[in-house]
């Protein structure tokens, strides 16, 4: 009688989920060579023998929570055939900060986005992060710039698009600080924007 064989857990993804539930718990100051070890299961010498340093698996981190934002974004603006892109904006936006808050993904990009704001390599590994999110919302603002008459103008797309990003980062923040007020009518603005008009028996509710 043969005992069945269990696999190993990856290495290199325990520490990279250690990592994202210690950015969760205690913030990336929290984060050490030791404390990941520890979290993972595994000595400090395979953290470095993997990754070389805390900074390259805070990079990974950034790599995996982009690969999120990116997924979220192409499923949301994917939506079925007849659902026009004012209704895929508005359920994008309306679901994406109670959707990352609950998650966890809010709390961990905000962690690494601090990180890089005293960090030179990650402030480079995050902003091409960033800039591949704004190139997503672009992509999918024909409606809107054209029902703004903005066609031909890819400085007005991009700063539409610009506009968006700052929106769902910057409520993400407050929502995390339990801050909430204005959130309804900024949804509202953007909604018109966008060329989104709710049905008289739809009541926006508070992301």
């Amino acid at each position: 009688m043969t005992s069945e064989r269990r696999e190993k857990p990856d290495p290199k993804e325990s520490i990279l989920r250690a990592a994202e539930e210690i950015l969760e718990k205690d913030g990336y100051a929290a984060i050490s060579t030791r404390r990941l070890a520890s979290e993972a299961g595994i000595n400090q010498a395979t953290v470095h023998y993997h990754f070389g340093s805390v900074g390259h698996v805070m990079m990974r981190v950034v790599d995996r929570i982009g690969a999120q934002s990116d997924e979220q974004a192409r499923v949301a603006f994917a939506a079925g055939t007849g659902t026009s892109d004012a209704q895929r904006w508005h359920d994008y936006l309306a679901s994406i900060g109670t959707t990352n808050v609950d998650s966890g993904l809010a709390k961990r990009w905000l962690e690494t986005v601090a990180m890089g704001a005293n960090d030179e390599e990650m402030r480079a590994h995050v902003g091409p992060r960033l800039d591949g999110i704004l190139s997503t919302y672009e992509k999918h603002l024909d409606s809107a710039v054209a029902r703004l008459g903005f066609e031909g103008d890819e400085s007005r797309r991009l700063g539409l698009a610009a506009l968006i990003q700052a929106a769902v980062y910057g409520s993400l923040l407050e929502i995390l600080l339990g801050h909430r007020r204005g959130h309804t009518e900024m949804l509202d603005l953007l909604d018109h924007l966008l060329g989104y008009e709710a049905r008289p028996d739809q009541e926006r509710q508070n992301p």
